[in-house]
């Protein structure tokens, strides 16, 4: 089974948590080719990184997109986390991956603090599980777990 990219980084960065045990080493060894992309960026600002993930999306690399999107939350970009939302449940998105895109949705509700946007994400979070499966299910909840656990508390930055 082919893991999304952020799927990978995900667990990778999440080694404390269960979630890792999820990855053997064939799957791993992509993750630190894509990784290396959104991380060499690490003098550039959060918004920069952004911009450059919506820039990758737009020209179809959704991989490369979601590395960048990553580093920026991990920066304190929240509007990054609904890219990675939307990235890993639209229907026809490459990198869809359920479990992973409810995991982001239920980080970002956490972190928005305008009530219609809560509302929407509560909206898209509630679509994607009510699709999921029993074991994707577990995924994302063990998922959201780990984001909670590394980003929930990274502080918004403009």
């Amino acid at each position: 089974m082919k893991l999304p990219i952020l799927s990978i980084l995900l667990l990778i960065l999440l080694t404390s948590v269960s979630v890792a045990s999820e990855l053997d080493t064939r799957e791993a060894a992509p993750a630190a080719t894509s990784a290396a992309a959104g991380e060499s960026a690490s003098a550039e600002s959060p918004s920069a990184l952004y911009k450059t993930g919506v820039e990758l999306r737009d020209k179809g690399e959704y991989e490369d997109a979601a590395a960048y999107f990553y580093a920026a939350a991990r920066r304190g970009y929240h509007v990054a986390e609904v890219e990675l939302a939307f990235l890993h449940t639209a229907e026809d998105s490459p990198v869809r991956d359920d479990p992973v895109g409810y995991a982001w949705f239920a980080l970002a509700l956490k972190h928005e603090t305008n009530e219609k946007l809560q509302a929407t994400l509560k909206s898209n979070l509630l679509k994607v599980r009510a699709r999921m499966s029993d074991a994707e299910k577990t995924r994302a909840k063990r998922l959201r777990i780990a984001l909670d656990k590394n980003l929930g508390d990274v502080q918004q930055i403009e």
